[in-house]
């Protein structure tokens, strides 16, 4: 199982655009990237759904599937489906991959 702790990723209003306008500019899809605290590694990823965590307006409970992973110059695992948790105000986070049953 894959977990990856995210230290930058998108703003609320990024967030917000990537679930509810789904064909973005000219018709290609709105993806949000979640890089790791060191800058090396990303993840870009759809975003299917966004839930309150705890009432404060920046903290995310948030599902999606991976659509490319890449860590350095390496690409790996790809094509998965995500949960996970996020804040807007503090850039951080964590996503794991749900293991297919």
């Amino acid at each position: 199982m894959i977990t990856f702790e995210i230290g930058a990723g998108p703003s609320k209003f990024e967030l917000m655009t990537a679930l509810f306008d789904r064909k973005g500019n000219a018709g290609k899809p709105h993806y949000v990237v979640f890089k790791s605290p060191d800058g090396e590694s990303e993840i870009t990823t759809r975003i299917n759904s966004v839930g309150i965590e705890d009432g404060s307006g920046e903290s995310w409970l948030i599902t999606g599937q991976v659509i490319k992973m890449k860590c350095g110059t390496f690409e790996s695992r790809q094509g998965f489906a995500f949960h996970g948790w996020y804040s807007t105000k503090g850039r951080g986070g964590r996503i794991e991959e749900i293991p297919r049953k």
